[in-house]
């Protein structure tokens, strides 16, 4: 299966939800309009309202909201006339419309924004403020989940832990303008030069960690030469005297926690950085 037919796959999901989402909605604007015209005009209803306006702006989009909106008013206008047996002064029934009209549009524009800054920082709570990569949080869920997939479907996975020999002297030397810089420099090759189901993470100083998704021994030591080459190419033309010390943990059978891989890794990491630094070093667990 390849990318695009993946995307197609999520994408028919996404819309498959949303379509319920809108169906439910629906059919509940209805309902509560049929509650509202048997309760009476008397009975202030309107805020029932809310409960699928609210549904859709947070589930679907903030137009769709604003829809509901219009929609829930006019049902609410119906509701009202046949409850009053069509006797209703036109003038009141507008003005309460359009006041009720103004705090349902007003609700989804607040529960947007609430939403917009929701996202915003359930983003920011999983991404790295220096690199815009993942952290080690957001990097530890992803294992997991990929961990559960590789054991169902009987495929490898590799980690490759990365550290920055003579960092330090680069922040020392050069300043922490310059180290931070650097950081970034290494976030974005990396991460260009990996497919779009493997994940790179900052895991805190000069430290970084990579998922290769079902990727054999063979394949993920390609990968991870070729992402080693790139970055000393990156650190020769800025003059930075920064080489990698990179162990990498290549599991046949998928490991039983992101703890243990990670674990493993770092520990391969060790085995490089005492082996003389600048290299890879990898082993196969088999189970």
């Amino acid at each position: 299966m390849n990318y695009n037919e993946i995307f197609k796959i999520v994408e028919k999901k996404a819309e498959e939800h949303d379509t319920i989402t809108l169906l439910i909605a629906i059919f509940a604007v209805a309902i509560i309009g049929v509650l509202d015209f048997i309760t009476g005009y008397k009975l202030g209803f309107s805020i029932f309202y809310l409960l699928p306006i609210c549904l859709v702006t947070w589930i679907i989009s903030k137009r769709v909201g604003l829809i509901f909106a219009f929609y829930g008013i006019v049902v609410w206008v119906l509701s009202d006339i046949l409850s009053r047996n069509l006797e209703f002064d036109t003038f009141v029934l507008v003005w309460n419309a359009l006041i009720r009209l103004g705090f349902f549009l007003l609700f989804v524009v607040v529960l947007s924004e609430l939403k917009l800054a929701f996202s915003r920082e359930q983003k920011l709570s999983r991404t790295d403020h220096l690199t815009g990569i993942s952290n080690n949080q957001h990097f530890f869920e992803i294992l997991d989940q990929e961990i559960h997939k590789c054991r169902r479907f009987k495929r490898p996975l590799s980690i490759a832990y990365l550290d920055c020999d003579n960092f330090k002297q680069v922040n020392d030397t050069l300043g922490h303008q310059t180290g931070n810089a650097l950081l970034k420099e290494i976030a974005m090759t990396i991460k260009e030069k990996l497919r779009v189901i493997d994940t790179v993470a900052r895991l805190g100083g000069d430290e970084f960690i990579i998922l290769l998704s079902e990727s054999s021994n063979a394949a993920a030591l390609e990968t991870i030469t070729r992402i080693k080459n790139q970055l000393l190419i990156k650190m020769k033309n800025n003059n930075w005297p920064v080489t990698f010390s990179i162990g990498m943990a290549s599991f046949i059978v998928p490991p039983d926690s992101a703890e243990f891989a990670i674990k493993k890794a770092d520990e391969f990491m060790y085995k490089a950085k005492r082996k003389g630094k600048d290299r890879i070093y990898q082993e196969v667990i088999k189970g």
